[in-house]
């Protein structure tokens, strides 16, 4: 039992996280099972709407169940701890110390994969992270700022759209897939940044789809990435 444990903050919304538990094994190439990493999964549907109470300037209800939150994980025994939420990291700087050390930052992987990753790429995210600027405040988008293309407000309204379209179970992923590749190459892009836990849903689509398929686009899903690291280590 002295193996790490990777505890993952859900819930927000329940399908992505379920299938970022799935990543993580699928990542895993050990040949038996107990050697296979340990995951808390803490799914909390109930988290009240994040863009919803940011704009409104209710944070501090956030703040506070995120806090809680990322206790219950802590003491269940995790020892890294994923957030799938994007526009939550806005209120990590905010906890205390203790809480942020082992959290494993989505915004800093996101913009990792834009530095290695050449070329231009729409970044995908819901309205709250455009609205408090959770990207631009980040340390290293001044590097990389030319590199991502920001959808217009109306195609922001439909990004946003399109992602709470993915958290719902009643429609097929890979419709929402086509409506998402067609925004993208109207930026003349052929990539863009999962800057929304939601996208991962979207990234795992478009990878079972195969990266030769007609026109795919490829996206850079800081979650992907995360699974493919907790597993090595």
């Amino acid at each position: 039992m002295n193996t790490p444990c990777i505890g993952i903050l859900g819930g927000m919304g329940p399908l992505a996280s379920a299938a970022f538990v799935n990543t993580i094994y699928q990542q895993w190439s050990g040949e038996i099972e107990q050697s296979a990493p340990r995951v808390l999964l803490h799914s909390d549907p109930s988290f009240p709407d994040r863009t919803t109470l940011l704009l409104d300037g209710r944070d501090d209800v956030l703040l506070e169940r995120l806090d809680t939150a990322i206790g219950v994980l802590s003491d269940a025994g995790a020892t890294r701890i994923v957030i799938c939420c994007m526009t939550i990291h806005c209120l990590l700087p905010r906890l205390p110390p203790a809480r942020r050390r082992p959290v494993v930052s989505l915004l800093d992987t996101a913009f990792e994969l834009v530095r290695e990753t050449p070329g231009r790429h729409v970044l995908l995210c819901a309205t709250g992270s455009r609205q408090v600027r959770l990207f631009e405040q980040h340390a290293a988008w001044p590097e990389v700022a030319d590199r991502l293309i920001m959808p217009t407000a109306e195609d922001q309204r439909a990004v946003h759209g399109l992602i709470y379209r993915l958290k719902r179970s009643d429609e097929d992923v890979t419709t929402i897939a086509a409506e998402f590749e067609r925004l993208v190459h109207a930026y003349g892009a052929s990539s863009f940044v999962a800057g929304c836990s939601e996208l991962h849903l979207l990234t795992r689509c478009v990878s079972r789809a195969g990266a030769g398929a007609g026109q795919r686009c490829c996206g850079l899903d800081p979650l992907t990435r995360i699974a493919h690291r907790l597993v090595q280590n």
